[in-house]
């Protein structure tokens, strides 16, 4: 084997592996899916149940006034004008969440893993080249112990 196969080889190994890992994934299986027994009416048969009646197409405008409340209709414009102070302290919210969650990790085990790959040549004659493969691990753990 040539020093320019092994690299191609390499290559191309993982997309074969690919390849007959889904054309196995193709052929197995039934081609239809198997018959359930199914009720056509089974909503019907529970009292006080009713078909759905989507409304995707009503306006969605004050939806509020579908309950009949006039505290809650003076309240929603009060809402939309304060919507950015609600965005704004749930924001807030989040940061401080976010903090502690950040300050908490330090309680925990630090793992690492790193892979390296190098391949080098020089113009000799018969060129020459090189491959390097690294692999590394760390873990780091520090007590807290006040």
């Amino acid at each position: 084997m040539t020093p320019h196969a092994l690299p191609r080889a390499l290559a191309i190994a993982p997309a074969a592996v690919l390849a007959a890992a889904l054309a196995a994934c193709a052929a197995s299986g039934p081609n239809a899916p198997p018959a359930a027994p199914t009720s056509p009416a089974w909503s019907e048969t529970v009292p006080g149940w009713a078909a759905a009646a989507p409304a995707d197409t009503l306006s969605r405008g004050p939806w509020w006034s579908l309950f009949g409340d006039a505290g809650l209709d003076q309240l929603a414009p009060r809402v939309a004008v304060s919507n950015q102070t609600v965005a704004g302290a749930a924001a807030a919210l989040e940061a401080a969440r976010a903090a502690a969650r950040e300050q908490r990790a330090g309680f925990f085990p630090t793992v690492g893993v790193s892979a390296g790959a190098t391949r080098s040549g020089s113009q000799g004659t018969p060129p020459q080249a090189a491959n390097e493969f690294r692999v590394g691990a760390s873990a780091s753990w520090e007590p807290d112990l006040w």
